[in-house]
């Protein structure tokens, strides 16, 4: 590597991490932040992670959560850290490219992914799911030294401990699996010809720049056998609640019948067929560049079909203003509009077309290595494009192939056009999700209310909500009304962790936050309270009829709401408690009709 490359690598990586760490507290606690972290806080009661089927995530992300919070304490800091390093070790992986697909590739590859919004986005949020794109790419790179006709030790371990990081992270592996083994496949059967005259598409050819590497001793049983039994032996050890739950074991096959429950009936989140689509048309317009570099590397070269496909996708296009449904009466699975304000009918002429025209210029790759990408990037797609059930977060596992594909794609450009042309029409594509990556994660769009289930109105602007996209069930800033006071009232005095607290409703992540608090309850909607009183209450609007008579102090009131689609709620602060770090002037809203008896309720 050339000290130019080496100053770029670093650039890169530092862009990668700065989007990933900075400001990381900036956001409130999601809802499945506070869902993993309620399972942590579990673990220290449990003993280990028992695993559930019926949960569909692996317990490695667990054990990494509790590592941390016993090491460094409960915090949001702590809570992300381990997705923002897993985060940029994906941009890392992508620069370890270059060892199969040059400098160049790996390093457009590496840029697309450290500017990507959703790539930050979930990067920067304590969920499982950056850890599934990691360890895929891990096993990508030791089958890819393996297929160039190396044979280091360190390949072999790579695709073993990939194979279990993944198998440990998310039950989808599956899916993964059986989109490389098909990609796989079809290069063994289908191979692209060669010779003939030079074409347009050459530029896709994939001429390898950088010498293969020499043949090295096969392995033998032994080595095999021993990366095997390793990997099966984390796998079976982390399953296993580290031998403290056998049962977990059996949770291997178990979540997979209740994985094709859930996916196949869409379990509420179910969307439309061009979910995916959309969300790349929207805000990942380089990893679209990459799916149409994919499909001309994959592709047969077909004229009079594709010829046919541009025509029928212009169809649908043209009509997707009569097709579309009249505003405000748009169903659920149809509320995503990728910039263009294409609908169902559009977005699929506008595929239709893509599809098409790569197509006619069609000329699959010869490098064998970047022709599976292209053809994993699209299986992949179309699996997550036919399971009704879709969550945003999961489109972290469909960007990077295509970012390969199109860091193969500018290299090529580079090599048979003007290479500063080719890097500035790069560096355009790239501002974009670079200015979106900005905007989702500094600002406060999420305090904004979603639209409900029936009534889906674009913003004053013609937009829609971001909470619609990626800010998915995002938590508002409204909860900060209720831990602020709370944490100066803490930072004043330890002892006030003993405040007594309700919080009636959806639960989730107040009960990670407020977990060290042992006097908080937590209730469903429709829980009696015997004693209303307390230092603070949140409680649904439908309920404060009947509570809110029953409070004997005075206190200072104000709406709350946690989330978009959650439910309108009112919070409840004792004044003579939080009248010490209440903004100077601000007088309780609600005096009982009730003569007081104590200044504090009894508890």
């Amino acid at each position: 590597m050339t000290v130019c490359q080496r100053w770029c690598s670093l650039l890169i990586l530092a862009v990668a991490f700065a989007l990933r760490v900075w400001a990381l507290d900036y956001k409130p606690a999601h809802f499945d932040e506070g869902v993993n972290g309620w399972f942590v806080d579990g673990m220290r009661v449990e003993g280990c992670y028992r695993y559930d089927p019926a949960n569909y995530h692996g317990p490695l992300h667990f054990y990494v959560l509790f590592a941390g919070q016993q090491l460094f304490g409960r915090s949001l800091w702590v809570l992300r850290m381990p997705t923002v390093l897993a985060g940029t070790a994906v941009v890392l992986l992508l620069l370890g490219m270059r060892r199969f697909l040059g400098f160049r590739a790996a390093a457009w590859a590496a840029a697309v992914a450290a500017v990507s919004p959703a790539l930050v986005f979930y990067s920067r949020t304590a969920i499982h799911e950056m850890w599934l794109p990691l360890f895929t790419l891990l096993a990508c790179h030791g089958a890819f030294g393996l297929a160039g006709g190396g044979r280091r030790a360190g390949d072999l371990w790579r695709i073993g401990l990939g194979l279990a990081g993944m198998v440990l992270t998310k039950e989808t592996y599956l899916l993964h699996l059986l989109a490389a083994l098909l990609a796989w496949a079809m290069i063994r059967i289908f191979s692209p010809a060669r010779g003939g005259r030079p074409r347009p598409a050459d530029l896709f050819k994939g001429t390898a720049s950088e010498p293969q590497e020499t043949p090295r001793a096969e392995f033998s049983i032994r080595d095999i056998t021993r990366v095997a039994l390793v990997s099966v032996g984390i796998v079976a050890i982390f399953y296993s609640g580290f031998f403290m739950n056998w049962a977990g074991l059996n949770g291997l096959w178990k979540t997979m019948a209740e994985m094709m429950k859930k996916g196949g009936g869409g379990d509420g989140h179910e969307k439309e067929m061009l979910y995916w689509l959309k969300l790349l048309a929207h805000y990942e317009w380089p990893a679209l560049a990459g799916m149409a570099a994919a499909l001309i590397l994959a592709l047969p070269r077909w004229r009079i079909g594709g010829m046919i496909l541009l025509a029928v996708g212009a169809v649908f296009a043209g009509i997707d203003h009569y097709l579309s449904p009249a505003p405000g009466t748009e169903e659920r699975i149809e509320f995503l509009l990728p910039r263009l304000g294409l609908h169902a009918h559009g977005s699929l002429g506008v595929g239709i077309a893509i599809t098409g025209l790569c197509m006619i210029f069609a000329m699959p790759a010869r490098d064998a290595r970047i022709r599976w990408c292209a053809l994993y990037g699209l299986g992949s797609l179309a699996a997550y494009s036919l399971i009704p059930y879709k969550t945003p977060w999961c489109i972290v596992n469909i960007i990077w192939p295509f970012a390969l594909t199109l860091g193969h794609a500018m290299r090529e450009l580079g090599i048979l056009t003007r290479l500063l042309l080719v890097n500035l029409v790069g560096l355009l594509i790239l501002l974009p999700p670079a200015i979106d990556s900005l905007r989702l994660n500094f600002n406060d769009r999420t305090e904004r209310p979603n639209p409900t289930l029936d009534s889906l109105p674009p913003l004053p602007d013609g937009s829609f909500i971001d909470g619609d996209r990626y800010a998915y069930v995002q938590t508002n800033f409204d909860i900060n009304n209720l831990l602020q006071p709370i944490s100066q009232l803490v930072a004043l005095d330890p002892a006030n962790r003993q405040l007594v607290g309700h919080v009636i409703g959806e639960s989730f992540p107040l009960s990670w936050l407020l977990n060290d608090f042992p006097n908080v309850r937590f209730h469903e909607p429709e829980d009696t309270l015997e004693n209303c009183d307390a230092d603070f209450l949140l409680i649904p609007n439908a309920r404060t009829t009947d509570i809110e008579p029953r409070l004997r102090g005075i206190y200072y009131r104000q709406p709350h709401r946690s989330r978009g689609f959650g439910a309108s709620c009112t919070l409840y602060l004792l004044a003579d408690r939080f009248r010490s770090v209440m903004p100077a002037g601000r007088e309780p809203e609600l005096v009982p009709r009730v003569p007081q008896t104590d200044s504090i309720p009894p508890r």
